[in-house]
């Protein structure tokens, strides 16, 4: 459910905080922010790699969105820069 949540919070950062805290109904343990940065992290290098063979446009791609992810963890904070904890009713 959440392999490609960086492409939903690059365009909504409401949506993807949304996705998470419904399916956590609120209470988003600590250990999934963990297992969410690391997997974001390894896609992050293994995306870097598949785009070569389709050309520099979607290299460029890759890179921007790891740019952007850098921009989402200060590594002190496993909580991305995007998320919003908050429920609305």
């Amino acid at each position: 459910m959440f392999n490609r949540i960086v492409w939903c919070a690059q365009q909504s950062p409401n949506f993807a905080s949304g996705m998470v805290n419904g399916y956590f109904d609120g209470e988003v343990p600590e250990k999934f922010w963990k297992l969410l940065a690391f997997y974001i992290a390894s896609d992050t290098l293994s995306s870097l790699y598949w785009a070569i063979p389709f050309g520099e446009k979607e290299v460029e791609t890759m890179k921007h969105q790891a740019r952007e992810i850098l921009e989402w963890y200060d590594m002190k904070n496993v909580i991305p820069t995007w998320y919003e904890n908050r429920m609305i009713l």
